[in-house]
């Protein structure tokens, strides 16, 4: 059970950026934190497709609050980005059907990192998170964005999970 410290999150958040960079065997340059879910990058990586992590909104369990004892059940918000654009004008079939670097074949290899490993019943644990697993709360439709600095496309797409865990007060 994590401490209610300055750094209980960072350290939830730093053990969780670790494990998804070792899930999907991508590099601190290719999976890295943000505050806000919906910013582009300044400056994409140059790479097929990397993977942003924001720690959303938190909601705190009613029912789990106790002398000692506060439950928090952050959003881990995950946005994946890939340069794959290669349908004609007003069509997306590549961009969300491609077997490697389409936006299905990604989300569904996020999901598999964060959902289908058990953490939280198998007693893994990344930080002291989760307290149970990990649960998929939301996922976008596709969508096509404009990267403004260089003027290129990116096709991407948002996931959120529901990421509890206790913290002793």
């Amino acid at each position: 059970m994590a401490q209610l410290t300055d750094d209980v999150q960072l350290t939830i958040f730093g053990s969780l950026l670790a494990y998804l960079r070792s899930a999907l065997e991508l590099d601190a340059s290719r999976c890295f934190e943000v505050a806000k879910a919906s910013d582009l990058p300044t400056i994409p990586p140059g790479h097929d497709w990397f993977l942003t992590v924001c720690w959303g909104d938190s909601t705190y369990v009613m029912g789990e609050q106790f002398v000692g004892n506060i439950t928090e059940e952050p959003e881990i918000i995950l946005t994946l980005y890939t340069r794959l654009k290669s349908d004609q004008a007003g069509h997306d079939q590549y961009l969300l059907r491609d077997s490697a670097a389409g936006l299905f074949a990604l989300r569904n290899q996020v999901i598999t990192a964060m959902v289908s490993t058990g953490l939280g019943m198998t007693g893994q644990s990344i930080g002291g998170m989760p307290r149970e697993t990990i649960k998929i709360r939301h996922s976008t439709s596709g969508e096509v964005i404009k990267n403004n600095r260089d003027g290129t496309f990116l096709g991407t797409m948002r996931v959120t999970f529901a990421a509890p865990y206790d913290i002793e007060i």
